[in-house]
């Protein structure tokens, strides 16, 4: 990759076997970094569209099973879901027969393994030290110290691991190494005293989770802060009692994903101007917005309506997805059961707003449960009419939100993945020049990023800041939850990207340090 001073460094080896370059087609994103052959090589390539059609299915089913399972893993469970999806993104599968050694002691160690299915046990000599069982993890020692194997360890039954390659381990797992020392440290009292422990612990771990645990209980007020969560929770039990996942089956998969040209949107029959207050609430929504008249036309006509009393549970966390749903009246609440059963609040959708769509892009379970708060009018969108009409425009769409997002400086320090994130709660408004973006006063709900156009800050009838494509305002209301300090008016006609107040404070917490650095530079422009 190349760093921002213009230097180029080597960021990873591709050795026999590898796939590169499979990113960039299954996110829609640019090339992140290029691609050299060291010595002569032979590779073979696979275009785009047999990648769409065949294989690019598969692979988004097999990353959320790996995403899923990597939930379970205790070592991961302080971590982001990004960061849990970019690990995801590297892992790969392997299997032992019983009896069969997974490592050697005093073989050089190049992998992490997670024990996704089967158990398996560490022996030193003649001496069984340690006990794995599904969601344990091995091998990292040897990738921390660069020492060899400190054991063998070998599959009690028949054994599937995911194994996470050294550079992979050291560049996505390094803010955890405090965590894995203090587990190492460990593994000497365990040789020592001969026992065995309980699935993934080590000797002290049982006193670090109580300690946790108790912290946990002391920050509990802090973490309830606009009752917002990071990162979903696993899906519910009756979910995952569906049985272990076989091996991916990319013509199985891809079939199911293949566009069939002869496909017939559903029609449900509506008045004209039902259809016409539709297409006005579906043109508001990113999802939508970039279809053409004809395929708006051929979604509105499939959209069937549903009424909703209050107290009404239209989706089920951990279910899978069939269909979408926009709002026309009412609001509903998202709803995640967390692993102690209790379930809160994480999200309120209102008029306008699209659920239900991420089951759907990604093929994965419902990540939280859906109520309404009142009587609702909801239209619903069935998965077949999603994939073969809206969905390439929504994937190009976020692609777009993406590269807008990447001429933005303040998230030029942000990951990829943080980004992405952030793309998929954003929201695009326009507005005709003269008019306010946002009025002096009001309470703000939102940051703005400015898209196209240009814009200026207002005060007592006085310009004071400008803006151009790849500034934002608006941060300044939800940074200190003040009213909005000036006026912002659009000089020309404007298009903005929006990202609401939860997902501010959640994707753009990390970067508070600079956005009240800049609310410095508002204080200097309005009192100059």
């Amino acid at each position: 990759i190349k760093k921002p001073d213009g230097e180029e460094i080597v960021v990873k080896t591709c050795n026999v076997g590898d796939v590169f370059g499979e990113l960039a087609l299954l996110y829609n994103c640019p090339r992140a970094a290029s691609v050299e052959s060291r010595d002569k090589c032979v590779v073979w390539e696979l275009d785009r569209q047999s990648f769409n059609h065949i294989v690019k299915g598969a692979v988004e089913k097999k990353r959320q099973v790996y995403n899923q399972f990597l939930k379970s893993v205790t070592l991961l469970q302080s971590m982001e879901e990004a960061e849990r999806q970019k690990i995801a993104d590297v892992l790969k599968t392997e299997a032992y027969d019983a009896g069969a050694e997974i490592l050697k002691m005093g073989d050089a160690g190049d992998k992490l393994y997670f024990l996704e299915e089967g158990s398996a046990k560490a022996v030193i000599g003649d001496k069984e030290v340690l006990q794995y069982e599904p969601s344990s993890f091995f091998g990292e020692l040897a990738l921390l110290d660069g020492s060899p194997r400190a054991a063998t360890v070998i599959a009690v039954t028949n054994v599937s691991c995911v194994t996470l390659d050294r550079d992979s381990f050291k560049r996505l797992l390094g803010p955890l190494e405090d965590i894995l020392r203090r587990e190492a440290d460990n593994y000497v009292k365990v040789e020592e005293e001969g026992k065995g422990l309980q699935s993934g612990q080590t000797a002290d771990t049982a006193t670090v989770e109580a300690k946790d645990e108790e912290e946990e209980d002391e920050d509990e007020d802090e973490d309830d802060d606009d009752d917002v969560v990071d990162e979903m929770p696993p899906p519910p039990a009756t979910y995952m009692k569906k049985g272990p996942r076989g091996s991916v089956s990319a013509e199985a998969y891809g079939d199911w994903n293949k566009k069939d040209d002869n496909f017939t949107a559903p029609v449900h029959a509506k008045p004209d101007e039902t259809k016409e207050r539709l297409r006005t609430v579906l043109a508001k929504s990113f999802m939508f917005s970039s279809l053409g008249g004809k395929e708006m036309a051929v979604v509105v006509d499939a959209m069937l309506e549903v009424t909703l009393e209050p107290k009404t549970r239209i989706i089920n966390q951990g279910d899978d997805g069939d269909c979408l749903y926009i709002i026309e009246e009412g609001c509903l609440d998202c709803i995640i059961k967390k692993p102690d059963g209790e379930e809160i609040v994480v999200k309120t959708c209102n008029v306008g707003d699209v659920f239900g769509e991420l089951a759907l892009l990604y093929n994965a379970p419902r990540a939280a449960s859906v109520e309404s708060r009142d009587k609702c009018v909801v239209w619903k969108l069935d998965r077949a009419t999603f994939s073969h009409i809206v969905k390439d425009a929504a994937v190009k769409r976020r692609a777009e939100y993406v590269q807008f997002l990447r001429s933005v400086e303040l998230l030029q320090s942000m990951e990829e993945h943080e980004r992405q994130k952030v793309a998929e709660v954003v929201k695009s408004e326009s507005f005709p020049a003269g008019t306010n973006i946002i009025s002096e006063g009001d309470a703000g709900d939102r940051a703005f990023f400015l898209e196209e156009g240009t814009a200026s800050a207002m005060k007592a009838g006085e310009k004071v800041m400008g803006y151009n494509k790849g500034d934002y305002f608006g941060e300044l209301a939800l940074l200190n939850d003040a009213p909005r300090a000036a006026t912002v008016q659009a000089e020309s006609d404007v298009v903005c990207v929006s990202v609401d107040r939860l997902s501010f404070k959640r994707l753009l917490g990390p970067l508070e340090k600079l956005l009240k650095g800049r609310a410095a530079q508002y204080s200097q422009a309005t009192s100059a």
